[in-house]
């Protein structure tokens, strides 16, 4: 969790042996912050789900990206 807010510019503690990993971490604009904050619209919903593969399944009942798009 500290990682995180660590990219969206919160304070962040650093654990003595992540400290070269937290150093080298890019951090997240104010822009891209804005934008990655913003809810999912439709039209990304349905590219995301028609560019899964027929057999894909998202989750654990076993429901594949086939009958989602074909519902």
């Amino acid at each position: 969790m500290d990682f995180y807010q660590g990219l969206v510019g919160h304070s962040v503690s650093v654990h003595p042996l992540d400290r070269d990993c937290a150093v080298n971490a890019l951090k997240i604009t104010v822009l891209n912050q804005h934008y990655l904050s913003q809810p999912f619209t439709c039209e990304e919903i349905k590219q995301a789900l028609f560019s899964m593969e027929e057999n894909e399944t998202s989750g654990i009942d076993g429901y594949t990206s086939g009958f989602f798009k074909r519902a």
